[in-house]
């Protein structure tokens, strides 16, 4: 099968709801167990050194009643805020965040308990629970829950920080792709679900150490193009162009297109037969879908010693059927 669910040991489990009058104060609750409390203290961790997550994105979460909660680091300690009805804004300084996490820390190896995190200034009370209500109490009184990333089938495991979606018409497909937060190309993770469905299921790479590098979806026909690098190990400290593969929608499968060929044009006047040569970017697809647009990577030796060459990036176009790529424009070095 192209198409699979990546499973996870134990994301566990984390509840967020808003309660107007808990115990006498307008409260934010949150509710783990376990294995939420681990990923919770990833989360806050998170935001201690990196600034702003959303709580719901926890891997485990589901917020109830529609809202909403950013936790943000900051200079001023203030503790959490409403910004309209059901949006949240959870506010501490990088010494607030430490207490935080501190306290969380203290729930582990415990049985049925609860922390509250107060902070100075504190508009609205936070109190996280561990094993004190369960599903019969946030059923009855927490209202309908919202649909976490999880719950839709986009395994979020705090690696990704930006979410994005696109539409294939014909096969009425919405591809979802998650990227990493690192500041490189690689390791982006694909998702499909059909329009009418309710969940997401990842497609399979060809191999364990395949990653993709960018996603270009054809507007007229129901494929898409992936650009394909693999990591030269399991430590995945450098990767090497493998190619494009054409993903066939709605069902997913895999097919791997030629490898780029050049192909001399009026505009190229380095050598037949480039050192090297790859696909950096797919720019964009034909309407017909068997060209590509792309960047391509193309190695000219310089002369200087034997081995020492020069990478030109030019703006070409990609035959799917046979692999010949035709040089255009000439980039700016700058564009890498």
């Amino acid at each position: 099968m192209a198409v699979t669910s990546r499973e996870r040991s134990n994301i566990g489990s984390i509840r967020i709801g808003h309660f107007d009058n808990f115990n006498d104060a307008d409260t934010l609750l949150i509710e783990v167990d376990d294995a939420g409390l681990e990923s919770f203290i990833a989360l806050c961790q998170f935001v201690e050194h990196a600034g702003r997550s959303r709580l719901e994105d926890c891997a485990g979460a589901v917020a109830y009643g529609g809202i909403s909660v950013f936790a943000e680091c900051s200079s001023e300690d203030i503790g959490l805020i409403a910004s309209n009805d059901d949006a949240f804004i959870w506010r501490r300084s990088p010494a607030g965040w430490a207490d935080v996490v501190e306290k969380l820390r203290a729930m582990r190896n415990t049985a049925a308990c609860h922390q509250y995190l107060d902070a100075p200034t504190d508009r609205l009370q936070v109190m996280v629970a561990k094993g004190e209500f369960g599903d019969a109490w946030w059923r009855s009184h927490a209202g309908a829950a919202n649909s976490s990333l999880a719950e839709i089938g986009l395994d979020f495991d705090g690696r990704e920080t930006e979410l994005r979606v696109v539409y294939n018409p014909p096969a009425e497909m919405l591809i979802a792709i998650l990227v990493p937060r690192r500041p490189v190309t690689l390791g982006k993770r694909i998702f499909l679900r059909k329009l009418r469905d309710q969940r997401y299921c990842e497609l399979s790479l060809p191999n364990e150490l395949a990653s993709v590098v960018d996603v270009a979806v054809c507007s007229e026909l129901p494929v898409m193009f992936l650009n394909v690098f693999t990591y030269r190990n399991a430590a995945r400290a450098g990767a090497d162009f493998d190619g494009v593969v054409r993903i066939y929608l709605p069902g997913g499968a895999i097919e791997q297109l030629p490898l780029p060929v050049l192909v001399d044009t009026s505009q190229w006047e380095g050598p037949a037969i480039p050192t090297e040569l790859r696909i950096d970017e797919i720019v964009a697809v034909s309407t017909a879908g068997q060209r590509l647009y792309v960047v391509a990577a193309i190695a000219i030796p310089t002369g200087e010693t034997l081995h020492s060459v020069r990478f030109e990036r030019w703006l070409s176009t990609f035959d799917v059927d046979d692999g010949s790529l035709k040089p255009l424009a000439e980039l700016p070095a700058m564009f890498a």
